[in-house]
């Protein structure tokens, strides 16, 4: 029987899956630089005109980081997860609500440097003032809701 001693800190993040991804991937460490960032169009779930780089992990089975750039003018409506979104302004600025739809007099403005955390089956909504590079981190496989599926651009 194989047995882990752990820091009181460490047994923590492993008992909320803050550190699950970075273990299961700890045979050799990894550094990607920001001219290795390879960018793709965006995910289907949002609008044309994003692009994605994944990071580490399979955004299609387990944890997964990506970065999301998002162009100025752009808006992603109310949807919700079935796991919770970890969100990481690396560039520029998100602005974020929560309800039902869209409401850009509601809401808050996310800095560079800033992180939010969305619940699982939480509504909410982002649009984008200026071009905007998020890191999100979630678990797979991803699934995105719109709460007016007519907003939905796979529909």
């Amino acid at each position: 029987m194989l047995h882990l001693i752990l820091k009181p800190g460490l047994a923590v993040m492993l008992a909320l899956g803050l550190v699950g991804p970075a273990i299961a991937d700890s045979a050799h460490h990894e550094v990607v630089t920001s001219d290795q960032i390879e960018w793709d169009d965006g995910p289907d779930f949002i609008e044309a005109g994003a692009q994605l780089a994944v990071l580490a992990g399979d955004p299609g089975a387990g944890p997964f980081t990506v970065r999301l750039r998002l162009p100025e003018g752009f808006d992603i409506h109310s949807h919700t997860h079935t796991d919770p979104k970890y969100l990481t302004v690396v560039e520029g600025a998100m602005h974020i609500g929560f309800g039902p739809e869209l409401d850009k007099s509601e809401g808050e403005r996310v800095e560079a440097g800033s992180f939010v955390k969305v619940p699982a089956g939480h509504m909410h909504y982002e649009w984008f003032e200026e071009e905007t590079v998020l890191q999100v981190q979630m678990n797979a496989p991803i699934t995105v809701d719109y709460v007016d599926p007519d907003r939905d651009p796979r529909n």
